[in-house]
């Protein structure tokens, strides 16, 4: 498990360089996200408005677009990439793909794999 006291948290959500893992995807983005998005629901359906759920879906583009960027860098692909996820069903096939492929084991363009720099840094 993550030490989440050591975690630079401006780091994964305000830069696009460097790769993250399967793991580090679906604790830092793909979870926290459902949470939000269950609690503006229900926020909303208890306020009776969708102000909530609209907050939280602005709140949350910018950390997308980022942490979808560095999960497609750790398959050596550019977070341009992400424009495929426009396209309906095709781009949420893409998204699952990409959310469940292991990444490169050693260093790419794009830096050292994230289970690597890790274990340098334990």
């Amino acid at each position: 498990m993550i030490d989440y006291r050591n975690i630079d948290h401006k780091t994964i959500y305000l830069s696009a360089e460097g790769r993250m893992s399967r793991r580090e995807y679906a604790e830092y983005f793909i979870i926290p996200t459902i949470v939000v998005y269950v609690g503006a629901v229900i926020l909303d359906n208890i306020l009776h408005s969708n102000a909530i759920s609209l907050l939280a879906c602005l709140a949350l583009i910018w950390p997308t677009f980022v942490t979808t960027a560095k999960r497609l860098h750790d398959v050596n692909k550019s977070g341009w990439w992400q424009l495929v996820m426009i396209i309906p069903i095709i781009g949420f096939i893409f998204w699952v793909v990409i959310a469940c492929t292991k990444g490169d084991a050693g260093a790419n363009k794009y830096g050292a794999a994230p289970l690597e720099v890790k274990n340098v840094s334990q």
